[in-house]
């Protein structure tokens, strides 16, 4: 509770009344826990750049063979994603949004 109390209190400033029910609000939200929301954001944000380079470029997908899966949540979700075209057990993905990243930033500067 007081971590999320802090974090109410850094983002929204000391004007920002902060009630019991608000104190509490964090206790159910499991995801939470500062690195694996972070690192989860990290990766869906990586993924979704992977995914929308293959749309802007045209590039062909792949086809959902139509199979079912008993692995994990995460290996369906790695197997899905590779069906679009993006492996996320390789750099690549991270690497192509960091390039994206580098030239949104570059074109801001131009702007600027």
């Amino acid at each position: 509770m007081k971590i999320c109390h802090e974090q109410y209190e850094r983002y929204y400033g000391p004007d920002f009344v902060i009630d019991a029910p608000l104190d509490v609000e964090g206790l159910r939200i499991p995801a939470l826990l500062p690195q694996l929301l972070c690192l989860s954001l990290r990766r869906q944000l990586c993924a979704a750049a992977a995914i929308a380079k293959h749309i802007m470029n045209n590039e062909p997908g792949r086809a959902n063979n139509g199979s079912s899966s008993s692995k994990p949540a995460t290996h369906v979700c790695d197997d899905m994603l590779k069906v679009a075209g993006v492996d996320m057990t390789t750099p690549k993905p991270i690497e192509d949004a960091m390039a994206l990243f580098d030239q949104l930033v570059s074109e801001l500067e131009k702007l600027l």
